[in-house]
């Protein structure tokens, strides 16, 4: 079957090109672009750990965490106090330190500041946690060290100071948009038969085409127009969608 390549405009970008990797069924988009400077991204994902205290209150909490962006999901490590260090460790072994402080709260949830500091691709982030400590769970080990011990579950917030971003967006043929990482994700495509997507290159938006070379724009990324059916030889499709770097 004939194939053609549409190609998008963008103006006044001076970054590399994203390669888009086919798969079956699935696009997949990656991207590494170091930004002009530092940038902010705001994202939030679920926390999970086992809790030890004393009669003092909760003296560790250890556990793990998913889809907080571009620090994307790995372990934590904290105390329970008010000044008590806190350790993120991203599954690629990026690890970030710094302190957690209490914050006003609901009745019966508890609330931490965590702000954390980095060396590589994100430099600082700042992180609301809203959870709750479970009741004591019976457990011989903790009894053994005059312990209690029980589950915890956060919902953090977060704002990420980074340099680069890294990530991938994936769609489906059906249009559904999937952002992972530092890049935003915006909105899917209810259209049938999308073949590619492009990533701008200031990754704030990313372009979808389908078989019949119509192109939908999400975020940052302008419309320029679909390509010309008219142009199209018999049973020819689109097939891919490239953004220029500049």
């Amino acid at each position: 079957m004939p194939k053609k390549r549409f190609q998008a405009e963008e103006v006044g970008t001076m970054r590399r090109t994203i390669a888009i990797v086919m798969m079956v069924g699935v696009f997949v988009g990656l991207t590494a672009i170091p930004a002009h400077a530092s940038e902010t991204q705001g994202a939030g994902g679920p926390m999970a750990g086992v809790y030890r205290a004393d009669i003092d209150g909760v003296i560790s909490d250890t556990g793990k965490y998913a889809g907080i962006g571009q620090l994307g999901f790995g372990t934590y490590v904290m105390g329970g106090q008010d000044g008590d260090p806190v350790t993120f460790t991203r599954a690629d072994h990026m690890m970030m330190t710094g302190t957690m402080h209490v914050e006003p709260c609901l009745p019966t949830y508890s609330c931490w500041d965590v702000e954390l500091t980095g060396t590589q691709d994100i430099t600082h982030a700042s992180i609301m946690l809203t959870g709750r400590y479970s009741a004591p769970v019976p457990n011989d080990d903790c009894a053994q060290l005059h312990l209690s011990c029980g589950f915890t579950h956060w919902q953090a917030v977060s704002t990420l100071t980074v340099v680069q971003r890294t990530g991938y967006v994936v769609v489906s043929s059906s249009g559904v948009v999937h952002a992972f990482g530092g890049i935003d994700g915006y909105h899917s495509t209810l259209s049938r038969s999308v073949t590619d997507l492009a990533i701008k290159p200031t990754r704030h938006g990313y372009w979808v085409v389908n078989a019949a070379g119509d192109v939908f724009a999400f975020g940052g990324a302008h419309r320029y127009g679909n390509a010309n059916p008219s142009t199209f030889s018999a049973f020819e499709v689109v097939t891919s969608i490239a953004s220029t770097p500049s």
